[in-house]
């Protein structure tokens, strides 16, 4: 008799557990969310919440198989305005986790190769610079701010 109220014990133990320890349980203020939609993504690897706070703010929580925190996205107006991301990044894996980021508009300067001069034989090009506007995500670390930045095919770290 006394196994029977041990395994009852552990059995709510497992089940509250699972509960308090979950990604997706709210604590704190009672926020006041219209509505909550669960959807999959299409490669069926990820799944995503979407809360919505009021008719111009959503917050999307993507998870992935595991039901593992991926990524947090606030979207105002439907368009990606700040977030943090929970997953190690497969080429600057010394980046810490969480990240927080913010979507900024950042100007760079990228050199494009001009044709100048031309032959039947030979064609000089010549390294022109203009500036290309960006929207990325800046991340915050110990005051200073960073961003990955693909061009080429290749992803850079820059600091602003």
């Amino acid at each position: 008799m006394f196994d029977i109220f041990k395994l009852n014990g552990l059995l709510v133990l497992l089940f509250v557990s699972k509960f308090s320890f979950s990604q997706n349980y709210d604590i704190g203020y009672n926020t006041p969310y219209i509505t909550i939609n669960n959807t999959k993504l299409d490669t069926n690897q990820f799944k995503e919440t979407i809360y919505t706070l009021s008719d111009n703010k959503e917050v999307k929580k993507i998870f992935n198989n595991d039901g593992a925190l991926i990524e947090e996205l606030v979207f105002i107006d439907g368009e990606l305005s700040a977030g943090i991301e929970y997953f190690t990044h497969y080429k600057f894996n010394f980046l810490g986790i969480p990240r927080h980021f913010e979507v900024q508009t950042v100007e760079r300067e990228i050199s494009n190769y001009e044709n100048i001069k031309f032959s039947s034989s030979l064609i000089q090009y010549m390294p022109k610079s203009k500036k290309a506007v960006f929207r990325v995500r800046v991340y915050t670390h110990d005051e200073s701010e960073f961003y990955i930045l693909k061009l080429n095919r290749v992803e850079k770290l820059y600091f602003k």
